[in-house]
């Protein structure tokens, strides 16, 4: 068989494995979905092997969570996946947590300083050691990608071997009656009704900032005309107190409202999965 047959012939069988959807390309958000607008070469795997990386990174991100941070949940695809079958979605291209500002500033000391953190165990009030930020994710073959952004996506725990990873996207939430001050929140602010403004400047709203990663996928997010980028906006009482959830087998926090906060983001029909 001469070299171009053959590659003619593996070029089919790919071609019916594809849509047999034994495999999947993965191009991890290209210039045209990234809001940092990197470009990565798009690679194929298997579907199975896709979904078990995908896996692994959403359990160590949950982990991660439950370790050193207080205020991180199931965001996006990933809460969507959880509420639909306590799983992640088998097409979705990565992973997604939402985490607070105060979480976002804990995360970043402890990446900096790789110091050990104290935990106290459950029913006991004697402090004992934890990893490092560093060892633990050492221990899981995992790393953490820092963006280079402070709003939307801040972070990213990443599997080195496939690099598909977990998005962290940072939420702003202000004690009541602090005023808008902060500078992104200041931009979100000049989209708000009134009504909106009042209930924030209560303390009565959560929000991400203007972000691509919402464009095309958030269907009540705020919309800025001039580069056509979202913004999430919800009552504060839909996120917190956080809720225990199920995502792959293991417990990780969810919003208060889970339902509201789908509904939002994907319409009535978030339950219905497309048809394949």
């Amino acid at each position: 068989m001469t070299r171009r047959k053959g590659a003619a012939v593996l070029g089919a069988a790919l071609l019916l494995a594809l849509l047999a959807n034994e495999f999947v390309v993965v191009g991890v958000k290209s210039a045209a979905t990234a809001d940092d607008g990197s470009k990565q070469t798009r690679r194929v795997r298997s579907q199975s092997a896709h979904l078990a990386s995908l896996v692994r990174v959403v359990r160590g991100a949950v982990a991660l969570c439950e370790t050193f941070l207080d205020e991180c949940w199931l965001d996006s695809g990933t809460l969507l996946g959880a509420r639909r079958s306590g799983r992640v979605l088998r097409w979705d291209e990565d992973g997604d947590l939402g985490v607070s500002r105060a979480a976002h500033l804990k995360l970043s000391a402890l990446s900096a300083a790789n110091e050990t953190i104290w935990c106290t165990a459950m029913n006991s009030t004697r402090r004992t050691p934890c990893q490092s930020l560093d060892d633990f994710l050492a221990e899981r073959a995992l790393r953490l990608d820092w963006t280079g952004r402070v709003e939307d996506v801040i972070a990213r725990v990443v599997d080195p071997e496939t690099e598909l990873y977990v998005d962290l996207f940072v939420y702003f939430r202000y004690e009541r009656e602090k005023p808008l001050e902060n500078r992104f929140s200041h931009k979100v602010a000049l989209h708000l009704t009134e009504t909106e403004k009042v209930a924030y400047q209560g303390g009565g709203l959560v929000h991400g900032v203007f972000s691509r990663a919402w464009t095309g996928t958030c269907m009540s997010c705020k919309t800025r005309r001039k580069d056509d980028r979202k913004v999430p906006v919800f009552p504060a009482d839909w996120i917190f107190p956080l809720r225990r959830c199920q995502i792959e087998g293991v417990s990780a926090w969810c919003p208060h409202e889970t339902e509201r906060v789908l509904t939002y983001m994907y319409g009535e029909s978030f339950l219905t999965p497309p048809a394949s």
